[in-house]
């Protein structure tokens, strides 16, 4: 799985990438006979960027001030051991690391600047030789972080920025997204709810660039639990989903208006369902693994308890 980290390290719960299977293309399952393209197969959703990145702003840091600045013999300072240095100074390493900044009791502490030798650049505030506070840390890539530190970790709010230009804004917890954010990636995708340690988890929204869209229920990066998906072309489900996929109960809408309202298994109708034709006659049926085995009983009215989308106007209030 590609991946895009967190500025720095990696994450804990997540989903399918894009073009593994029929997700990549509008689902048009067939009342009567095979689907023409069957639905729920697999996710096409690119976000693991977002999770796994090699390399950032926390992994670099992660390095401490600690580690690259305490141990004075490593420093070209007007003493070498003992070193107590108070308010505005610089120190050099031979390896070419270097601070400029503001020192408290021989630490680095307050503001200042810290120049790795590979050239990754932090600045902000420190506090007893540790990123804590505001600050900015730039990896040589371009990718860059900007907000708050905790003890050397990205925690609170904070932007991640990386040379494709695909960007996350929004919580952090011990250098992990977690809690409520917003990620875009390069190729237009979009998406702004919860986060679990890198993951998306709990509720959000997610646009994929050929205008898809879903909100509703996420675990592990997977689509789990309740929610709706639209498609540019008008069609719509709204039920339930297990691992990215149609299972449970849900109702599917055809852009002309028939729908299917009953039980879903592995992203097909299998089982009982109700099927409602263009002129709202509703007939209750039995499918099994996406085609219709058979009609029961009389064609009849919609009913209430039916499961329908009857109110389909509400389905443009689902743009990300």
């Amino acid at each position: 799985r590609a991946a895009m980290g967190s500025a720095g390290s990696g994450c804990s719960e997540c989903i399918e990438r894009e073009g593994s299977g029929s997700w990549g293309r509008a689902p048009k399952p067939e009342l009567g006979g095979p689907a023409d393209e069957p639905v729920g197969l697999s996710l096409g959703i690119d976000v693991e960027g977002l999770v796994n990145a090699p390399r950032g702003p926390a992994a670099a840091t992660r390095s401490r001030a600690e580690e690259a600045l305490a141990g004075g013999d490593g420093f070209a300072a007007p003493e070498s051991r003992g070193f107590q240095q108070e308010g505005q100074g610089v120190l050099e390493r031979p390896d070419g690391g270097r601070y400029e900044g503001q020192f408290m009791g021989g630490k680095v502490h307050g503001f200042g600047k810290l120049v790795y030798p590979n050239g990754d650049v932090y600045e902000g505030e420190w506090h007893e030789n540790r990123a804590h506070g505001q600050g900015k840390f730039v990896h040589k890539d371009g990718s860059t972080y900007e907000g708050q530190w905790h003890h050397d970790l990205q925690q609170g709010l904070g932007t991640e920025l990386w040379a494709d230009g695909s960007q996350y804004e929004g919580s952090f917890l011990r250098s992990q997204k977690h809690g409520e954010g917003k990620a875009s990636w390069a190729n237009g995708a979009r998406y702004e709810g919860e986060f679990c340690e890198n993951e998306l988890h709990g509720t959000g929204r997610y646009r994929w660039p050929d205008g898809r869209t879903y909100a509703g229920e996420w675990r592990k990066n997977r689509i789990q639990g309740c929610g709706r998906m639209t498609w540019s072309d008008g069609q719509l489900y709204v039920g339930e989903f297990r691992e990215d996929q149609k299972h449970g109960r849900g109702c599917f809408v055809w852009p002309d208006g028939r729908q299917y309202s009953g039980e879903w298994q592995h992203g097909k109708q299998h089982g009982s369902g109700l099927y409602m034709g263009r002129k709202q006659g509703v007939r209750a049926g039995i499918w099994s693994d996406g085609k219709r085995v058979s009609f029961e009983g009389e064609e009849r009215r919609p009913q209430p308890s039916d499961g329908f989308e009857m109110d389909m106007g509400a389905a443009g209030a689902l743009a990300v």
